[in-house]
């Protein structure tokens, strides 16, 4: 498990490469709520949103390696 830090820091690394290249991600457009229109609820929303997708794949693929086996 990562500490805080460096978890801030990769977020941090990945929004500055995607954000200096110029393309938009999902991840470009929680900040660009947040820091551009100054809605923060709207960007934890989003945030929130992004993060159940993720816990929801890791889910699905363990229950996926569970069912192969």
């Amino acid at each position: 498990m990562l500490s805080g830090p460096s978890q801030l820091m990769e977020v941090l690394a990945d929004f500055g490469a995607v954000f200096y290249f110029g393309v938009q991600t999902f991840l470009t457009g929680i900040f660009k709520v947040w820091l551009a229109f100054s809605d923060r609820l709207a960007a934890v929303q989003l945030a929130l949103g992004l993060l159940r997708c993720v816990l929801q794949s890791v889910e699905g693929e363990k229950i996926l390696r569970f069912l192969v086996r």
